[in-house]
């Protein structure tokens, strides 16, 4: 029951994740700065997930920072990625080279 209320609650996020980008898909800017933009992955997480993630990684969680784009390919969040917005991005870092920390 858990395993169908999370992939659900995975797949509204990531439907409001695309409307968000689409709000900024006008401005190319706009659109690169929010999804690659670098934040603390675990920022708001609840306390249980932060416990179970520093106990599996031995390290740091402060220091683990992320984008949205990053973020997408390791959650296999498809419908995102392949989002036009999304797609203008990735089209034009590969393009013109601008630097994610992913390539």
């Amino acid at each position: 029951m858990t395993a169908s209320l999370s992939r659900t609650r995975a797949m509204l996020c990531e439907i409001l994740a695309i409307r968000a980008l689409s709000a900024h898909a006008h401005n190319m800017l706009e659109l690169a700065l929010a999804i690659t933009t670098s934040w603390p992955v675990y920022s708001g997480a609840p306390q249980e997930l932060v416990d179970r993630a520093r106990e599996e990684r031995d390290g740091d969680l402060e220091e683990r920072i992320g984008n949205a784009i990053e973020m997408a390919i390791l959650a296999q969040a498809k419908r995102f990625t392949n989002s036009s917005a999304c797609q203008k991005v990735i089209d034009w870092i590969w393009r013109y080279g601008f630097y994610t920390g992913l390539i």
